[in-house]
């Protein structure tokens, strides 16, 4: 593992800059540049890949709600990784990520989807249609932590 300091301090060793003593609490503008830097770069690599230490799973209960608060840490549902379990554990399909715009049509009034469930995620919160009076939507997701302690240690 390596901390943020360990990874600033090495980036600006190779570039013959001067190395910080420390990062979070330093106020010199080239330290803070590399240490943006560095978490940008981070934050891309977590769209990249299905980090195996940053999956996470996550289970809504349906109370017939038109929509529902995601974990604080989600970043991204893991494709494919999505299961509704009905009443008696029965479980069916589900169509999702669906674009706001299709999403809007599917949910107009008078459009049915038979026994597929559809979801959107917008704003930190995920809408189903049809609504679930009951059961549980089940999900993999990357969680957006990729700090792992107070040190700020940075998992490889």
């Amino acid at each position: 593992m390596k901390t943020l300091l360990e990874i600033v301090k090495s980036s600006l060793g190779e570039l013959s800059f001067t190395v910080p003593t420390s990062v979070i609490s330093s106020n010199d503008t080239l330290v803070k540049q590399t240490q943006y830097l560095v978490q940008s770069a981070c934050e891309e690599l977590l769209y990249l890949h299905n980090w195996q230490s940053l999956i996470k799973y996550g289970e809504i209960e349906f109370t017939n709600a038109e929509s529902y608060t995601l974990p604080d840490d989600f970043l991204r549902m893991v494709e494919d990784s999505y299961l509704v379990e009905g009443v008696g554990g029965y479980s069916y399909s589900v169509n999702g990520n669906t674009a706001p715009n299709d999403f809007l049509k599917i949910s107009a009034p008078g459009q049915t989807t038979g026994y597929t469930l559809n979801f959107s995620i917008r704003g930190g919160r995920i809408f189903t249609y049809p609504k679930q009076a009951s059961g549980k939507f089940k999900f993999a997701y990357i969680s957006k932590s990729y700090v792992f302690s107070q040190e700020l240690e940075f998992k490889n």
